[in-house]
C-alpha cells in the first residue's frame, strides 16, 4: 500500500452511527404534543409567520425593511447600480442583484 492510499483512507469520514426506531411511548407522545402546536390562529398572526422564512437573512426571496431603511436601501441601490455603469438588461439585472446583495451584507 502507497503512503498516497494510506493518507486518503486517513482523511475518509467515519459513517454515521445508526440511528434507533424510536419507541411507540415516544411515536404516541410525539402526536399527541403536535395536536397542540397548530400555529397562529389570527389572520395577523398567520400573515406575519408566513414571512418567516423570507424575513431574515443575505439570502432571503424578498426585502422587508421598515420605510426609513428601505429609502437607504433604494438610494444605496440606484447610486451602486449607476456607479457600475450596466449596458443592457443583462448587466443591470446583475448591477442590482449586487447591490442588493452588498447593502444586506453591510447593515448586518
Amino acid at each position: 500500500m502507497s503512503q498516497l492510499d494510506t493518507e486518503t483512507q486517513a482523511a475518509a469520514p467515519s459513517p454515521a452511527p445508526a440511528r434507533r426506531e424510536p419507541s411507540e411511548a415516544r411515536l404516541r407522545a410525539n402526536r399527541l404534543n403536535a395536536q397542540n402546536s397548530s400555529g397562529p390562529k389570527s389572520v395577523e398572526g398567520k400573515k406575519r409567520s408566513s414571512l418567516n422564512a423570507t424575513r431574515h437573512g443575505i439570502l432571503s426571496q424578498t426585502v422587508h425593511f421598515p420605510a426609513e431603511e428601505m429609502k437607504a436601501y433604494t438610494e444605496f441601490c440606484d447610486r451602486y447600480v449607476a456607479g457600475l455603469q450596466p449596458v443592457g438588461v443583462l448587466e443591470t439585472e446583475l448591477a442590482s442583484a449586487c447591490a442588493d446583495l452588498q447593502f444586506r451584507l453591510h447593515r448586518c
